[in-house]
């Protein structure tokens, strides 16, 4: 079956097995995605013959390749065969010819090779293999064709050292006549056993060994082949055996002409394309004056080295280089520091980038076969004007080096690649237009001032120019459309003025920067721009985009900063290959339009500070390769699109609202719990309401990196959640809230804001309750201030002392909401529907609601009770419990929490306090004109009867059992006329009852007694004569007398 050359067929092997009777099967130069299926072909045993040369195919070579035993042919080259060839290599015995030449194949060359006896033919070079050649493959005796060589690869993928070791003898190889391994790293000489079993000695054989590191002389042995073609230039050969030298028949019969010359050009001579003479006209050069060569068949003539470089050290203070390896040793040169050889030996580069160099470099560097040079951040000067244009200098870079002329340049005409990025050129010499051959030319970052030359359009081979950041000025010339192959194009941060000319527009320019120059630039001929991917016009003054859809192949659009007006234009929309979006800092209002979803292949999206306004759009969902969202600096409002949620793998989101005079976006704060990339996330200055989630961020795999979360100045409440305890360098922002609670490890988190909660601990990240700072949190200098009033500022990181007067605005679903953030209440013993959106508040566990009706029975209001004894809560109540409407009853006994007592009175409605066993210290701030029941039994309240009770002048019963309370019962108690039921028991009061209590004349029970190792109550015992309906008294266990 033969399908070859047909590129737009698409072939698949799937079913191959049902091919019963295929033998040949030829796909070479068809679009084959995969081998997928290939091993199907072991079903028939008949392929034997495979070709798929020229297919593309990419990735690894399939094991199910190595099925198909049968294959006694393989071609596939020229495609993009990656990773190694595999040791199942030896599965096909039968193979009598495999070719893998030109892939990007690497590793070593497998051993099991070697098992392939039948191979005639190997084929594997142009892939980058490394190590050494196996010993194996002295076992391939019926090997005629070996080929190993990576001559190409230098072009395709720069110095590559191939494979190494020892240069085998192959002397098992007796069939083998054509043996190609040049451009490896082959070293040690050629033996005396090379091809010693040879059986073809008296055949034509070709042998190619050039450029790799083989030494010593051509060895004699050599002689018993009448017909030999050897390639063995740019090694280290010093010598020929002479007997080779008579062999008439070698080298294509040159050797009967040009004698020895003819295998290697002899010492001190050279042949700059083939190190030997092949013609009359390619002779074997002399070199001149000083220079010369250190080994047969070299390429060129060079000066002394070590002179050269020794002068070179000394010249730039080598002593003080940070690094200086192996200079001036007795070691190669080669392995010297920064320098690079052929591999023949010749210098070829030196780098030196950032190494501090320091003084002039001494121009007979230059009579070095120099075709490198980086001197790249060192102190370093050089005179152009003093080197010997005889150089092959191709590329120079000397960036932000002490260099502050071009005067001389044209003596390097060879050069490519010339950077002169930040020096101190403040012209453009005529000299410079002179490097014809320049392909790319750096010189951003001087002091270059003047016009644009029209003879920079000499420089025809330009490809990549800049000279952005200097002073030039006027119109950029319509000359610069005579640089007919110009991809990269960079103006950027000049004075240019002017209407870009039309002549730019017919170039193939891919990257375009001309932003920060006040020009003229409109997109009539923007079609013309084929390639153009990369436009940067930010700070130019563009005023209108009109024509930008037909920039089809746009990937980054710059725009910031300029002067564009109304809605974001449509035609920005079609731009569908767009990646980068930039409109920051212009005039541009309404809202963002759902088509901004047409836009999927967005990489990064900016919209900061313009005049949009409205809610986000869903389409924004669409972006789902989006990695940055900047649209902060607006005026948007409604609630954050759930669709932002799909955007995975954001890095930075900013909404942050900065205008006091916008309400910013409202509603509950999204989980993001899927960005998993998210650096930075800004939603500061909103009114975002709610909790932080329970699943905030968790699928973060920033947790160990540095991380900025901003949420200051919302109306967010609850706490910080405890699963943020697995980030270790966060930044989070949360001043400005209604934050109650830190969990108490997030305060050892010693990394967390920028490592100030290793100094201050919780308070780097809030400031406590009752305390203010301009920032919300401790910092250097700045302490966390304790205001002078009770009640003032109740929550965590506020900025002012003030009454927190948002708190007077909440509705009772988000006071709720705030007691149950406020003390944990993920780990109640009870949290049945607490927080849902979708049960009434009234059907939350421990909450009840009453109706309240009028005199004539209609239902007017809602009672609220809540009644969560016993129920695992910790944590501060917050004070904004008392401004729910109609609360009638509050029993939180029996739970550890902390509950301030300040600010009671505005529960107007409150009857029944039951705060027993909570560890309550003190009735600070306790008053109240409706309470009726107050249980505070076994807690910790000392010293004397506390007073504030006294202030509760509707109380019928009070529980005070067991306290640490002690003195006299006090006789302001008469005061407490409503006064049914009193529990004194337990505490430390002595003294007498005092005859004041008698007043209590509708007291029912009394309980005072005392089972403590104290006397308790003396003097003599009441009559109680006047209370008719005391029921119980309890006064057993005290002192009392008469």
């Amino acid at each position: 079956l033969n399908l070859r050359r047909n590129p737009e067929m698409k072939f698949q092997f799937d079913g191959i097995g049902n091919a019963k009777n295929l033998y040949n099967l030829q796909l070479s130069h068809a679009k084959i995605i995969s081998l997928d299926g290939i091993g199907q072909a072991s079903d028939s045993n008949s392929l034997e013959i495979l070709h798929l040369t020229s297919c593309m195919i990419p990735g690894p070579l399939p094991d199910e390749l190595f099925d198909v035993k049968s294959l006694t042919a393989l071609f596939m080259n020229y495609n993009e065969f990656s990773g190694t060839l595999p040791s199942l290599i030896g599965n096909l015995v039968n193979l009598k010819q495999l070719f893998a030449y030109g892939n990007i194949m690497t590793g070593t060359i497998p051993s099991e090779i070697g098992r392939c006896k039948k191979l005639e033919e190997l084929t594997l070079a142009e892939n980058l293999w490394t190590g050494t050649i196996p010993a194996e493959v002295n076992d391939l005796t019926k090997l005629e064709i070996l080929a190993l060589q990576q001559d190409e690869l230098y072009e395709k993928f720069g110095r590559h050292d191939g494979l190494t070791g020892t240069l085998p003898d192959f002397s098992d190889l007796q069939y083998l006549t054509e043996l190609y391994l040049g451009s490896n790293s082959l070293s040690g000489s050629i033996s005396h056993n090379f091809l010693a079993n040879s059986m073809v000695t008296t055949d034509f054989v070709a042998i190619e060994l050039s450029n790799n590191y083989i030494t010593g002389t051509l060895p004699n042995r050599l002689s018993h082949f009448d017909q030999l073609s050897i390639l063995v230039d740019g090694n280290y050969i010093t010598g020929i055996s002479q007997p080779l030298c008579n062999k008439g028949a070698w080298m294509d019969g040159d050797v009967q002409i040009y004698g020895c010359d003819s295998i290697l050009c002899p010492l001190n001579t050279y042949n700059p394309d083939w190190g030997r003479q092949y013609s009359n006209s390619t002779r074997c050069i002399n070199c001149k004056d000083s220079l010369g060569t250190k080994f047969m068949g070299s390429y060129s003539c060079y000066p002394d080295d070590l002179d050269v470089l020794n002068e070179f050290f000394k010249s730039t203070g080598g002593k003080n280089w940070n690094t200086a390896t192996n200079w001036l040793t007795d070691s190669n040169f080669c392995s010297w520091y920064g320098i690079a050889c052929d591999k023949s030996g010749v210098i070829e580069s030196i780098r030196m980038k950032s190494n501090n160099l320091r003084g002039k470099i001494p121009n007979n560097l230059f009579s070095l076969p120099l075709k490198f040079l980086d001197l790249k951040s060192n102190e370093v000067s050089i005179g152009f004007g003093d080197i010997d244009p005889d150089n092959k200098l191709t590329t120079l870079i000397l960036s932000e080096t002490n260099i502050d002329s071009l005067e001389g340049i044209s003596n390097l005409l060879h050069l490519t690649d010339l950077r002169l990025t930040d020096v101190a050129i403040d012209s453009l010499d005529n000299e410079l237009y002179t490097l014809t051959k320049l392909k790319l030319l750096h010189m951003a970052d001087n002091n270059v001032n003047g016009s644009i030359s029209k003879y920079l359009s000499r420089l025809s081979e330009l490809t990549d120019l800049s000279f952005h950041n200097n002073y030039l000025s006027g119109n950029i010339p319509p000359e610069i459309g005579d640089l007919t192959k110009l991809e990269v194009l960079q103006l950027q941060g000049n004075k240019l003025t002017g209407r870009v000319p039309s002549e730019l527009f017919n170039l193939p320019i891919y990257h375009l920067d001309l932003k920060q120059n006040p020009i003229d630039f409109t997109f009539e001929n923007i079609g013309n721009m084929k390639k153009l991917s990369i436009l940067r016009l930010s700070e130019t003054g563009l005023s209108s985009v009109e024509g930008i859809g037909n920039a089809k192949s746009l990937k980054e659009l710059h725009l910031t900063d300029n002067q564009l007006r109304g809605s974001i234009p449509d035609e920005i929309f079609s731009l569908e290959g767009l990646e980068e979006l930039l409109l920051n800092y212009n005039k541009l209002s309404g809202t963002i339009p759902e088509s901004i979803g047409d836009l999927k292949q967005l990489v990064e999206l900016y919209l900061y500070d313009n005049n949009l306004f409205g809610q986000i759009p869903t389409g924004i969902g669409k972006l789902s390769r989006l990695t940055v969202l900047a649209l902060a600096g607006n005026e948007l409002t409604g609630t954050l699109p759930k669709d932002l949620n799909l955007l995975t793998d954001l890095s930075i989101l900013s909404l942050e609202n900065e205008d006091p005079d916008n309400k910013g976006i409202e509603g509950p704060l999204l989980d993001f719990a899927g960005f998993s990339e998210i650096t930075y996330l800004l939603l500061g200055g909103n009114r975002l309401t709610g909790t932080i989630p329970s699943t905030f961020l968790e699928e973060s795999n920033k947790k160990s990196s540095i991380m900025r979360v901003e949420l200051a100045n919302n109306l967010l409440t609850g706490s910080i959640p405890k699963h943020f305890e697995e980030f270790d360098r966060l930044d989070i922002l949360l001043v400005g809230n209604m934050i109650t609670h830190i969990p108490e490890k997030l305060c050892g988190k010693v990394n967390w804001m920028g490592g100030r909660v290793e100094d201050f601990g919780c308070d780097a990240i809030l400031c406590p309750p009752a305390t203010y700072n301009s920032i919300g949190r401790q910092d250097s200098g700045m302490e966390c201030i304790t205001c002078e009033a009770p009640n003032i500022s109740p929550f965590l990181g506020s900025l002012e002392c003030v009454v927190d007067a948002d708190n007077q605005n909440l509705h009772p679903h988000q006071i709720m909401e705030l007691l149950y953030t406020s003390t944990d209440g993920p780990n109640w013993r009870r949290q049945d529907n607490w927080l849902s959106d979708s049960v009434p508040m009234c059907e939350w566990y421990g909450i009840v609601c009453k109706d309240v009706e009028d005199e004539n029975g209609e239902v007017i209001a809602t009672s609220h009770e809540i009644d969560l004894e016993g129920n695992r809560l910790s944590g501060t109540v917050p004070s904004a419990l008392f401004r729910l409407s109609r609360l009638s009853s509050i029993k939180l006994s029996h739970n550890s929490i902390k509950f301030d007592l300040h600010g009671i009175s505005e529960a107007t409605s409150l009857e029944v306090l039951k705060l027993s066993n909570i560890g309550l210290t003190s009735l600070s701030g306790l008053a109240s004109e409706s309470i009726t029941r107050l249980h505070l039994a076994s807690n910790d309240l000392s010293g004397s009867f506390p007073e504030e009770i006294l202030n509760l002048p509707y109380l019928e019963k009070v529980s005070l059992y067991d306290n640490n309370l002690s003195g006299q019962i006090p006789a302001a108690l008469r005061s407490l006329s409503y006064l049914m039921h009193i529990d004194l028991s337990q505490n430390n009061f002595d003294g007498t009852l005092p005859e004041e209590l008698m007043q209590l004349t509708k007291l029912q029970t009394l309980y005072a007694f005392n089972s403590k190792p104290t006397e308790g109550i003396k003097g003599k015992l009441l009559d109680f004569s006047n209370m008719p309906d005391l029921t119980e008294l309890l006064l057993d266990g005290n002192s009392l007398s008469g």
